[in-house]
């Protein structure tokens, strides 16, 4: 999933009228729902081999870093739009799940006992979709992209 999938849908999640001891743990839980549908990502088009860690090219490098980038603005947009520190929480606990599973210089701590059920979990409840139905991905990121925006747009 786009990175800025879910840190606008853990955004949206956090900042809805749900008391924060609910919505945050929402938020963070929503990262794995995400995963679960076809979706894109920088690796869409990768020749990976499931449950084995992976290094980035350069270009997939750029991608995430476009993505990062552009999340974060709309995301900025938003905070400054509502003023709700609870937008940002919600968003960190969205991309949570990369950050401790995903980034290739910490992949040691996959070994260790936690981590290692973490990153099991993860990859298995993760949509590995195959690149020749990369329009799928793309329609339910643009769904749920549009489905966000109106959220905030009547916010």
């Amino acid at each position: 999933m786009l990175i800025t999938c879910h840190l606008l849908t853990g955004a949206a999640i956090a900042s809805g009228p749900i008391n924060p001891t609910v919505s945050l743990p929402l938020a963070f839980f929503s990262h794995f729902i995400l995963d679960a549908i076809p979706h894109l990502e920088a690796t869409t088009f990768a020749n990976m081999k499931k449950g084995e860690d992976y290094y980035p090219t350069k270009k997939e490098i750029l991608y995430v870093f476009l993505d990062v980038l552009f999340g974060l603005l709309v995301l900025s947009i938003i905070y400054f739009k509502l003023k709700s520190p609870l937008i940002l929480f919600g968003a960190f606990l969205a991309i949570l799940p990369d950050l401790i599973d995903n980034i290739p210089f910490w992949y040691g701590i996959r070994k260790l006992p936690v981590f290692k059920q973490f990153h099991k979990f993860h990859d298995k409840i993760h949509f590995d979709l195959k690149p020749r139905y990369w329009y799928w991905g793309a329609l339910t990121q643009f769904i749920l992209l549009a489905a966000v925006a109106c959220y905030f747009l009547s916010s």
